[in-house]
């Protein structure tokens, strides 16, 4: 397996490892009814053209991460996190490096992040989000419809769904991608991923 390949995997293999200690999804915030225990997926990943759709892909998760894309700028826009998940992995291109996913876990949200040990440079890398307060900036919020989710990365399919993933055709790692989950048509948690190189 390519070494860049290898750094995706072992990063997925990490965070999946860190996950398993997470409940299915993140509580409701009070007075939030949006929140739900994701469906099972239901959908084939929507096929976009390579411009629309990943430009769309691109803009989405670029305003989506208001907040930042370090440990410390999350921090600093919600505070503490309730909790801190750390799991260390060796390093697929000098398996002597230890390197460590790192898990920001909130009442209805969870960021993720490479830590690379040679710089300790944070690599956002995912966000799991099911709370309004947590996703100002993004073009679609939650309590969209599905068809309104769709308009937005260009899909023609009317079905109905729900559960919606979109990938990045051109991105460099194949992995980059956004889901979106729903309850009676109306989104209720997003979840983008950054594949990390």
């Amino acid at each position: 397996m390519p070494p860049r390949k290898q750094v995706a995997f072992v990063l997925l293999a990490a965070i999946a490892m860190v996950q398993c200690h997470r409940q299915s999804a993140p509580p409701a915030e009070s007075g939030n009814n949006t929140a739900s225990t994701p469906p099972v997926r239901d959908s084939v990943p929507a096929s976009l053209g390579a411009t629309s759709g990943d430009d769309a892909l691109s803009t989405f998760m670029t305003r989506a991460s208001w907040f930042g894309e370090t440990r410390a700028s999350v921090t600093g826009v919600f505070g503490p996190p309730n909790q801190v998940l750390r799991h260390n992995f060796n390093n697929p291109d000098d398996t002597t490096i230890v390197d460590t996913a790192v898990a920001l876990v909130y009442d209805s949200a969870r960021f993720d992040f490479y830590i690379r040990t040679a710089d300790h440079t944070d690599i956002f890398s995912t966000a799991d989000i099911s709370a309004p307060r947590y996703l100002r900036g993004a073009q679609i919020q939650l309590g969209a419809t599905v068809s309104a989710v769709r308009r937005l990365f260009g899909d023609t399919i009317t079905d109905s769904t729900s559960h919606l993933v979109y990938s990045c055709n051109e991105c460099p790692v194949s992995s980059t991608h956004a889901e979106f989950w729903f309850l009676e048509g109306r989104l209720t948690r997003v979840l983008w991923q950054h594949g990390i190189d």
